[in-house]
């Protein structure tokens, strides 16, 4: 399943990739995409319940199901 991570701008990424890899999943190898000066967004894939078991992790985030892009 694809899921999206909104980070903080300045959140350390290896620590981040570390958490995530140890919640089952995987960061995709894309430079994440800056909302704005503060935050962040990173793509992953992992587990349906991704989103608990990030959800107890050290690493301030929040995480939501990508889904395809769809044109009209």
């Amino acid at each position: 399943m694809k899921w999206l991570l909104t980070t903080r701008a300045d959140v350390d990424l290896d620590s981040l990739r570390n958490e995530v890899e140890a919640a089952g999943a995987k960061l995709e190898d894309r430079a994440p995409v800056p909302l704005d000066q503060e935050e962040q967004v990173l793509y992953a894939e992992g587990p349906e319940d991704l989103h608990e078991r990030l959800a107890k992790t050290s690493v301030p985030l929040r995480v939501h199901r990508s889904s395809p892009m769809e044109l009209y």
